[in-house]
């Protein structure tokens, strides 16, 4: 469930960077084509208009969005479970249960946090229109 959920929101984050990018697209417009509106916006530069829109970049970026919440809470469920089936298996010993939930837990976040900054990335890089 946490993986669809986090394939889902990651998504729908997805939808909502194309729509950021497409109104920065816009403002560019309205600074070129209708010089008289520029009184009413913001002037930015064409390389801040996502950053002034809430988009920024950087290392822990992907922590903070919806799919980075539901992946941290994911890779501890995730840990969770591995470290109780390794108490378990291993005759309830707490140090197996401990050490096998924390390598279960950094190993599916590590994943999560690249599967979606490669999603992040294509995003990105993919054009939204023939002249970009």
């Amino acid at each position: 469930m946490g993986l669809v959920t986090f394939d889902r929101v990651l998504q729908s984050g997805l939808e909502g960077h194309g729509y950021a990018r497409r109104i920065a697209r816009l403002r560019g417009f309205y600074f070129e084509y209708a010089p008289e509106l520029v009184g009413y916006l913001l002037s930015v530069p064409p390389a801040q208009r996502l950053q002034m829109q809430g988009l920024w970049g950087g290392r822990w970026q992907g922590f903070l969005t919806v799919a980075g919440m539901v992946g941290v809470v994911t890779a501890v469920l995730t840990g969770s479970a591995a470290g109780l089936l390794a108490a378990l298996v291993s005759n309830r010993s707490l140090v197996a249960a401990l050490v096998t939930g924390v390598v279960v837990a950094v190993v599916a976040l590590a994943w999560l946090m690249r599967y979606q900054r490669s999603a992040w990335e294509r995003a990105a890089t993919t054009r939204l229109f023939p002249d970009e």
